[in-house]
């Protein structure tokens, strides 16, 4: 249930009720997280559907402007007051897998000799890697999510540009 306060932010009561089985099912908003329900229904923020609330570790809830305020429940800054976001997790790697030079269609997921013609296998190109940059500092990069050394902003993902390249002809 939300409430307006004197500062004028949404401020909600959650009520959970004590677990009775393990196969309880929760809602949330998408974009209002700190939103629980025990039923589908609307965001009573946005308007939004609930969806299944995922299953998963902890949620860490940290400020965009002092990445160093961590909580594990949704919430405002004790510095600047501004509304915890949920933390990014990170990425899981994916394994590595190898082809043959010559034979792309050589899959392997470890290192040895092409079965075709002999050649060592190579890690196959796997999508770009990612680079995050910060919104007010673009020279700023990073390989990793996190925060911006000049502002503390939190850095986001670059936008990723395709490389041309330019063949002689002749």
């Amino acid at each position: 249930m939300a409430e307006k306060t004197a500062c004028g932010h949404h401020h909600h009561q959650h009520h959970r009720p004590a677990a009775t089985h393990a196969a309880a099912v929760e809602y949330t908003c998408p974009m209002h997280p700190e939103v629980r329900a025990s039923a589908p229904g609307a965001c009573p923020d946005c308007g939004m559907a609930l969806e299944p609330a995922a299953v998963s570790a902890a949620i860490e809830y940290v400020c965009p402007m002092h990445p160093e305020v961590v909580s594990s429940e949704p919430g405002d800054c004790s510095i600047c007051g501004m509304a915890l976001e949920p933390a990014t997790p990170p990425a899981v790697s994916a394994p590595v897998e190898y082809t043959c030079p010559m034979h792309p269609e050589v899959q392997a997921s470890e290192p040895g000799a092409c079965p075709d013609c002999g050649m060592a296998l190579e890690p196959a190109a796997g999508p770009a890697a990612a680079e995050y940059t910060c919104p007010m500092h673009p020279e700023v990069r990073a390989s990793e999510p996190g925060a911006c050394p000049d502002c503390g902003m939190a850095l986001e993902l670059a936008a990723v540009s395709a490389a041309i390249e330019y063949v002689c002809p002749m």
